[in-house]
């Protein structure tokens, strides 16, 4: 018994000594900030609080800046899968300097008529620009490119759409960007008549005017949205009435201009 308990002794040492010459050595590859801080292109400013008919400080359910995992979107498709992943930007928001009140967005921030979300798009000056911030985002997660909902020109999204042609071109073909004409491109006597029982000729005339600009000012770009076979891809954001304004046929050919026939 003795003998025993002598051999269980030396077992127990020579496992102790052992487990303290191979002792674990963690070499950390991050850090808690790294782990916890704003990793998005999203404002910090932004919190979500807003004073309301409902009540002071409320919220909405909006997404705040943070931590969002890095993992590429694509790994949601099919293996060997040549999909192509494309996020629709709202560039028409913006932000007002004057709404921040200690380091952040009062509950009262508005830019124009809508919520400030801490960021001005298709800002002409300054460097990096949203859209730089935002591509680059983009391509960290997955995302090929980026639908931007536009205004007509000489709007701030028509800038945002400029810094995102700019973006697209300089990403060596691993980024392409696309126009969608908003509703609110038209003017206010083709956006809000219902339902006409034939097409207007003026509206018919404005949105030739509208995608003519747009294949002349971004679909001739490399880096534009396209169809297999190179016809530039515009998207349209509008209710049935203005759609129900519009001639449809009469779009495409009277847009071709030195480019080949959009697909709209």
């Amino acid at each position: 018994m003795r003998r025993m308990q002598f051999c269980l002794s030396l077992m127990l040492f020579l496992f102790v000594v052992e487990a303290r010459s191979q002792q674990l050595v963690i070499k950390p590859t991050t850090t808690l900030s790294a782990e916890t801080s704003n990793n998005t292109s999203a404002s910090s400013l932004f919190n979500d609080t807003y004073n309301t008919k409902y009540g002071s400080n409320t919220t909405n359910g909006d997404a705040v800046s943070g931590n969002v995992s890095k993992v590429n979107i694509r790994s949601l498709l099919y293996p060997n899968s040549t999909t192509r992943v494309f996020a629709h930007t709202q560039s028409w928001f913006c932000h007002d300097p004057a709404n921040v009140v200690n380091g952040t967005l009062s509950p009262n921030a508005f830019c124009g008529s809508h919520i400030d979300i801490g960021y001005t798009s298709g800002a002409t000056s300054g460097s990096p620009t949203q859209e730089h911030l935002q591509v680059q985002e983009m391509l960290s997660r997955g995302i090929q490119g980026a639908v931007v909902n536009w205004y007509g020109q000489g709007a701030r999204t028509d800038n945002a759409a400029k810094n995102f042609k700019a973006e697209a071109e300089g990403s060596g073909g691993q980024f392409s960007f696309g126009v969608n004409i908003d509703k609110g491109a038209f003017s206010s006597a083709c956006q809000y008549t219902c339902c006409p029982t034939s097409p207007v000729p003026a509206c018919t005339s404005e949105a030739t005017s509208l995608v003519s600009y747009v294949m002349s000012t971004f679909a001739g770009s490399a880096s534009y949205i396209k169809t297999p076979d190179g016809r530039p891809i515009i998207f349209f954001f509008i209710d049935d009435g203005t759609k129900s304004q519009v001639r449809d046929d009469r779009l495409e050919p009277g847009a071709r201009q030195r480019h080949r026939e959009p697909r709209i």
